[in-house]
């Protein structure tokens, strides 16, 4: 029996969205065709035997797009594989001011970029992990972090070369920064994941503008933790970073410290030392358990004006504690203090099982907040064996229904089709300038080859509004 948090009405729902997304109409969330003539634009690898992979991206003030992806040599070896950040034009044309050709590679030979940050100078900074780097010979990873200025260079002026690794140095042979953000004061922190001998621990840093680690960030410029401490095979991870009015982190992970994956939710003062006022401790774990006690992960949030915070992700569906088999898009709300927030869904907690395909695999991986206080949630939906899978965009109220005003009853599912059933994994999103959103995500095509993407979709409900920001 499934979850009473779920909406078994949304199965109808999205199969009437899916048979009627052929049908061309100006609506919010149809692709915008002022993007490259289609709302779709690619990255395709400049040497014939990478793949393209882009997980992340970003836009400037400028409303540009930016993709931080990485190249992967098709033999699989760790060597070769480098940050590959590309800049497009407001119309989605390669933007010849950015490293003349609109493309830069960043060597850090083993490099993984996982997402970008457009500083208020116009400086990006792209970050993700790297493999081998010029670590201590038993660390075999690192944050990796890399700042180019507006026109594509790599910025001497962060770490003398444009390019910092972060070791924690727990142990074990994997670390990344799945999240970033640069704070006013131009002070960056990153969250992810160091792995131990047994497990994985939540990993924070901060850096100095110039890429130096911050000392008065627990004392070393790095915190890492878990939510057992008696569990030494406990795997947590973090998936997202933001900051309050008040200057405190608040991180989205997922801890299986209950037994098997959760929402974690984590508030860390300044300091870096963990915010006793919020949650139990500092922090708050909420568990969805859909069809049991199965893996949930939290991949991305956002702090509220008003200082309620919304996560979003997946919780699965079917499968197994180590094998989900389906999954669906899992959204909380907290107040302020780390408690569910009863005002928003069922109890502070929503899920959304789109189900379109016959897999029924439905992953969120970013929650946007608009002007008006309607939230945007992208991810990707396996549409089955004849569309394969597709980016989707839900717009929800600010109590979480569905917004019908949005797509067809608040969801637009879009796909490119080269001729056969592909593969469109829709990761990161922002909303530009116009509220425009961009899904920054990989293109698998139906020659096997990998390529970035991003897609374009109308959004121009919040601009009839008042201008001021809803709570």
């Amino acid at each position: 029996m499934r979850n009473p948090f779920s909406n078994l009405r949304l199965r109808t729902w999205a199969a009437c969205c899916f048979a009627w997304c052929a049908i061309t109409h100006a609506r919010d969330g149809d692709l915008d065709t002022s993007f490259n003539g289609t709302g779709f634009q690619f990255l395709p690898s400049p040497y014939a035997d990478y793949d393209v992979q882009v997980v992340g991206g970003c836009i400037d003030a400028d409303d540009r797009v930016l993709l931080a992806a990485f190249l992967y040599p098709r033999s699989g070896a760790d060597e070769g594989r480098d940050f590959f950040i590309a800049r497009w034009l407001e119309d989605g044309s390669p933007d010849t001011g950015f490293s003349l050709d609109g493309q830069m590679q960043v060597g850090f030979a083993g490099g993984f970029a996982q997402g970008c940050v457009v500083q208020s100078d116009g400086r990006i900074l792209a970050f993700g992990n790297v493999l081998d780097p010029p670590l201590p010979p038993d660390d075999l990873s690192g944050m990796a972090f890399a700042r180019l200025d507006a026109d594509g260079t790599l910025d001497s002026s962060f770490s003398g070369d444009g390019k910092a690794v972060v070791d924690f140095s727990l142990g074990g042979e994997f670390e990344s920064a799945a999240d970033a953000l640069v704070r006013a004061d131009g002070r960056i922190v990153a969250a992810g994941d160091a792995r131990t001998t047994t497990g994985s621990k939540v990993a924070v840093t901060r850096l100095l503008s110039n890429g130096t680690r911050d000392d008065s960030f627990d004392l070393d410029g790095r915190v890492s933790f878990g939510f057992d401490a008696g569990n030494p095979a406990e795997f947590a991870t973090a998936g997202a970073i933001a900051e309050d009015a008040q200057a405190r982190l608040l991180i989205a992970a997922s801890t299986d410290a209950l037994g098997s994956a959760d929402f974690a939710i984590v508030r860390l003062l300044e300091t870096g030392a963990l915010d006793a006022s919020f949650g139990d401790g500092g922090k708050a774990i909420v568990a969805f358990d859909v069809a049991g006690n199965l893996h949930d992960a939290a991949t991305s949030l956002l702090v509220q004006p008003d200082g309620r915070i919304v996560a979003a992700g997946f919780a699965c569906a079917g499968g197994s504690e180590t094998s989900c088999s389906t999954r669906d898009i899992a959204i909380l709300r907290l107040d302020e203090d780390g408690e569910l927030d009863t005002t928003f869904g069922y109890g502070g907690r929503r899920i959304f099982p789109l189900d379109v395909g016959s897999s029924l695999d439905d992953v969120a991986f970013q929650v946007l907040r608009q002007r008006d206080g309607k939230l945007i949630v992208t991810g990707y939906t396996d549409a089955g064996a004849s569309l394969g899978i597709e980016c989707f965009a839900l717009r929800l109220l600010a109590d979480g229904r569905p917004d019908t005003s949005f797509g067809v009853a608040g969801l637009a599912i879009h796909g490119y089709n080269d001729g056969e059933a592909t593969t469109d994994y829709g990761f990161r999103a922002r909303l530009d300038s116009q509220e425009r959103i961009v899904i920054a995500g990989t293109f698998a095509g139906s020659d096997g080859t990998l390529r970035g993407m991003a897609i374009r979709l109308t959004n121009g409900d919040s601009l009839f509004g008042d201008g001021f920001d809803a709570p």
